[in-house]
């Protein structure tokens, strides 16, 4: 693998707008190709407040196109984007990746960009999405559905261009190979390169584990459950800490902390104080992705009982590697092959999510809890770079 190869990524957030699922992925592989020697690597992505329009960060080139709106998808950043790579990154361009919709600027003009390949990094689907916010059953977001109508459009513009579509998980490589995208793409187009995470970091540690226990004034005995999401309804928080004080029931020394924030915060912490779960309920605020490790270093049980179809969860693959047991809600039923200690549950049945929780909790008593190298960033990293190298020849 050559060095001289340049890759060049749109996206229109990253890790420097807010920390979420989507922006750990692509920082990752940035920064892996960079750090690994396979490559060079420039990221094309919106306004990003308090940073200089161009800046190096890891090794990774950062543009950030001024004068748009951070975050988000726009007619704006994706002409501005579109000029600025024609005019500065085209001549010695490998490869083309569009985080999501972030290269539509070329994808939208594609007969003007032919002699560069484009690679759709998919982490969801417009129809994924709608169906997420119908499984709400809320009727705000119900409403919401119909603005997806244009992101269908805008979407079915774009993928019918690409010459390559990644899903970067099993439920989202599912999506694709169904109807209506089967209608119009072709499914030898459409390739699983599953998400990866830096295992250097995730790993279990005894010594952390203690220390912050006892800083949240945590029990060290007991089984210590981890909550990691922004606190909205769709995260499916509310089950959790139904299911929680079910299974409190039968492991009394039982802890669940919280980690996160957003617009649902207060219904999730009156809901703990009417449940009378002040002293086993501990909301610990959001935390910088970089102390992640730390606070899954310190728990048993890891629970994800989400309501929305998620792509490939990140902070599954960490809590394994950190030595955690799972248990998720059967959106993420895909997800059970990744190891045998994923436990799937009804999340909006409190009893199976305590039944889920016990089982979990059982199986650590019995087992070290590991996570399959194949998830690592370096690995997928390569899978990558093999397959941008493909396009060029």
């Amino acid at each position: 693998m050559s060095s001289n190869q340049h890759y060049v990524f749109f996206s229109r957030t990253l890790p420097f707008h807010g920390i979420g699922g989507m922006e750990i992925v692509v920082w990752d592989l940035l920064t892996e190709i960079s750090r690994s020697g396979q490559g060079r690597v420039t990221v094309v992505t919106t306004t990003i407040p308090d940073k200089p329009e161009k800046f190096v960060e890891e090794g990774v080139n950062v543009v950030a196109i001024p004068g748009v709106k951070p975050r988000r998808y726009t007619r704006k950043f994706w002409r501005l984007s579109a000029d600025y790579f024609d005019q500065n990154l085209r001549k010695d361009t490998t490869c083309v990746v569009s985080v999501a919709m972030g290269a539509c600027g070329l994808l939208f003009q594609r007969e003007q960009f032919s002699d560069v390949p484009i690679v759709w990094q998919a982490h969801g689907s417009v129809v994924g999405e709608v169906i997420s916010k119908l499984r709400t059953r809320n009727p705000i977001q119900i409403l919401k559905c119909l603005r997806q109508i244009k992101y269908f459009i805008r979407e079915y513009r774009a993928l019918r261009k690409v010459d390559k579509i990644v899903t970067v998980g099993k439920i989202v490589e599912r999506t694709f190979k169904s109807k209506p995208y089967t209608q119009y793409l072709n499914e030898e187009k459409i390739i699983l390169i599953e998400n990866g995470i830096d295992i250097r970091k995730f790993h279990p540690s005894s010594t952390i584990r203690d220390e912050l226990r006892n800083k949240y004034n945590i029990c060290l005995d007991g089984p210590l459950i981890i909550s990691a999401s922004r606190l909205i309804l769709q995260k499916g928080i509310t089950q959790g800490i139904l299911g929680f004080q079910k299974f409190l029931e039968k492991v009394p020394n039982a802890h669940l902390l919280i980690i996160g924030d957003g617009p649902d915060k207060n219904k999730f912490q009156q809901l703990v104080v009417k449940c009378s779960l002040d002293n086993k309920v501990t909301f610990a605020g959001a935390k910088p992705y970089s102390q992640m490790p730390q606070y899954f270093q310190m728990g048993d049980i890891f629970l994800f009982p989400t309501l929305r179809v998620e792509g490939a969860p990140l902070n599954i693959l960490e809590a394994l590697a950190t030595g955690l047991s799972v248990v998720a809600s059967e959106y993420l039923h895909e997800s059970q092959c990744i190891s045998p200690y994923i436990y799937i549950v009804d999340a909006r049945n409190a009893e199976e999510v305590a039944s889920g929780l016990f089982k979990a909790h059982q199986a650590l008593n019995q087992n070290v809890v590991e996570l399959s190298k194949k998830y690592s960033i370096q690995g997928v990293t390569t899978e990558y770079v093999n397959l941008f190298e493909s396009l060029s020849r």
